[in-house]
């Protein structure tokens, strides 16, 4: 029975990963992906966005030495999310 739980238990966990991945993506893409950095790209019937022609969008430092705004509001949204997991876990 011992292996049967550490298999389910490893199946769950692998399951509960993926899904703060999954969560943790899109609260990055926010700010990736905000309106002066994007543009709508033609798929008929489908509206996406995304930063195809702005190189720069996906540079964490700006021409100027200084880190990335966005890259920084991430990195708090980021921070937040995993502290609400770690509270919702425990």
């Amino acid at each position: 029975m011992r292996i049967i739980n550490n298999i389910i238990a490893d199946f769950l966990y692998s399951v509960a990963l993926k899904e703060l991945g999954h969560g943790l993506h899109a609260i990055q893409d926010i700010e990736a992906h905000t309106p002066d950095y994007t543009q709508k790209f033609p798929i008929p019937g489908i509206e996406i966005y995304h930063h195809f022609d702005f190189p720069e969008a996906d540079v964490a430092f700006t021409h100027k030495g200084e880190p990335d705004p966005r890259m920084l509001e991430a990195g708090v949204q980021s921070i937040n999310y995993l502290g609400g997991f770690w509270e919702g876990v425990n």
